[in-house]
């Protein structure tokens, strides 16, 4: 049981220092595209190319919607790959229990008999 709540606390960490770097990692990330699409448009006015510069928005805008959908469904994978884990973990631990109480119900009876 002490490895058990140790191994949950060291995953704990763990998975709290994945969620950190990943924060600062979108942080970074959204500076940066947020610089590149700057630079785009300061390109695009002083060429004055008002088309391009829509069709670039629109592809930025679409490319962006499509991350936020993977992302999604990837966090719906995760999420639904965690609960598999927990699901076959707790089946196994009762199915271990039972089987030990089996083996401690016939020792009890061989010693009666």
């Amino acid at each position: 049981l002490a490895a058990i709540m140790i191994q949950c606390a060291f995953r704990r960490m763990v998975a709290i220092d994945k969620l950190e770097r990943h924060l600062c990692a979108k942080v970074i990330q959204q500076y940066v595209r947020r610089s590149i699409a700057i630079d785009k448009l300061h390109q695009l006015q002083d060429e004055k190319l008002e088309e391009d510069a829509a069709t670039i928005i629109q592809s930025n805008f679409r490319c962006w919607r499509a991350v936020v959908t993977y992302e999604q469904q990837r966090d719906s994978l995760y999420n639904s790959a965690a609960t598999q884990i927990q699901r076959v973990w707790r089946g196994f631990r009762c199915y271990s229990e039972f089987i030990f109480d089996i083996a401690d119900i016939l020792l009890v009876q061989k010693v009666i008999r």
